[in-house]
C-alpha cells in the first residue's frame, strides 16, 4: 500500500511545478508574440500563458517555507 507522506506530497507538487515552468518555455518557443512567463514564488512558481487559458496559474506556493499576507 502506498503510504502518502507531507515528503511525498511536496515532492509532487515540486514536480507539477517545475512541470509547470516547463510548460511555458514550449509556450514561448512555440509564439513567442503571446508573452508567457513564468516566475518562481514564494517556493513555486507563478505561470502565465494568456488570458483565460487554464495553464495560467500558481504552483507550489509555501513550499520554501511560511507565506505571509505581505508576500502575497
Amino acid at each position: 500500500m502506498l503510504s502518502i507522506t507531507h515528503h511525498l506530497a511536496r515532492r509532487l507538487e515540486i514536480a507539477e511545478a517545475e512541470d509547470g515552468a516547463t510548460c511555458v518555455q514550449a509556450q514561448q518557443l512555440l509564439d513567442p508574440e503571446a508573452g508567457a512567463s513564468s516566475e518562481p514564488f514564494l517556493g513555486g512558481y507563478l505561470l502565465y500563458v494568456g488570458v483565460g487559458s487554464p495553464f495560467t496559474h500558481a504552483l507550489g506556493l509555501g513550499l520554501a517555507g511560511p507565506v505571509t499576507n505581505a508576500e502575497v
